[in-house]
């Protein structure tokens, strides 16, 4: 099997890379790929069977070039026994050839891109202390500046702070000018606001009583009002009252009357109901005749029971007279 190789073309970043980083793609491009134009599957049982023979070679020991000759023989063989039928051992062999040259350059890849990386980073650090050099100058630079100007500033900030205190004494002697002459305007308001609180008072005194003397007005002619009020109200209780007791007396008059009517209705309906009763009285003694026998003559269902019981003993000696009666009416007992 014959795998596509992979392209592997120069970028921007490659420019700035070790010659050995270029010359393995460079390698790979014109071979084929990373497997070298066999499938990547076949390539990586042959890598691993690669490995395990040169472990194995160098712990036989003895010299290198046999050793090596020896172990290219070994592979071979594994190859084309663990991929049989696939290639030929001259595909085996040359690929352990591009195999053996792609492992070289690719060590060679590792060991520059180590050193760049190395070469890197010591440009790096180095480039950083000379930056941090320039900036503590910038910074003895910067303090130096800043010394000067704050010197500047205190010798101003002092010729201000002179400056103002001139003008603060100034102020204050105006202001103290100013406070005495508002005294003496505060002391002549004050009097004369004295003055008008007296007349004020004086108005508002009189209207005080003014307001006085309309409101005992006004309370008098209120209880005076209340006093008509109260005693049309007992007029009209009066009436209310009146009228009251002669509905009240109507009434008790109407009960009256409804009594009466309705005592002569019952007084006939007793009448009626008596006449109706003697009559139906009347009826019945006229069509039953007097029997003192048929009071005392037991019942059919007494006479079955007893029947039944002297069925049941006939060999007992015992009468009717013995045996205990149940069911006797009430009206009966002791006859």
């Amino acid at each position: 099997m014959v795998g596509g190789g992979g392209s592997h073309s120069s970028s921007p970043q490659s420019a700035h890379l070790p010659p050995e980083v270029a010359a393995l793609h460079v390698f790979l491009d014109r071979t084929g790929g990373p497997c070298g134009r066999w499938d990547s599957r076949d390539h990586a049982v042959f890598r691993r069977l690669a490995s395990s023979t040169h472990a194995a070679s160098l712990a036989s020991g003895g010299d290198p070039d046999a050793i090596a000759a020896s172990a290219r023989k070994r592979l071979i063989d594994a190859v084309l026994a663990a991929l049989p039928g696939l290639y030929t051992r001259t595909e085996v062999e040359a690929h352990a050839a591009w195999d053996t040259q792609h492992e070289a350059l690719l060590a060679a890849k590792r060991n520059a891109l180590a050193k760049w990386r190395a070469d890197k980073e010591a440009a790096a650090h180095a480039a950083a202390a000379e930056a941090a050099a320039r900036e503590a100058q910038q910074r003895r630079a910067d303090a130096q500046r800043l010394a000067a100007e704050r010197a500047g500033r205190a010798a101003e900030l002092e010729a201000w702070r002179v400056a103002q205190a001139q003008r603060a004494l100034h102020e204050e002697r105006i202001a103290l000018e100013s406070a005495a002459e508002a005294v003496a305007a505060a002391k002549e308001r004050k009097a004369k606001e004295a003055a008008e609180l007296r007349a004020r008072m004086a108005v508002v005194q009189a209207v005080k009583e003014q307001a006085r003397l309309v409101k005992e007005a006004e309370m008098a002619a209120a209880a005076e009002q209340e006093h008509l009020r109260r005693k049309e109200a007992s007029a009209n209780a009066i009436a209310v009252r009146a009228q009251a007791e002669a509905r009240v007396q109507a009434a008790e008059e109407a009960r009256r009357v409804a009594q009466s009517q309705k005592a002569a209705a019952a007084r006939a309906r007793e009448a009626r109901l008596a006449k109706a009763a003697a009559a139906a009285s009347a009826a019945i003694e006229s069509r039953v005749t007097d029997d003192p026998r048929r009071l005392l003559a037991p019942t059919a269902a007494q006479r079955a029971r007893e029947q039944a019981v002297a069925d049941m003993m006939p060999s007992a000696g015992l009468g009717l007279e013995s045996l205990t009666h149940r069911a006797v009416p009430n009206w009966r007992k002791g006859l």
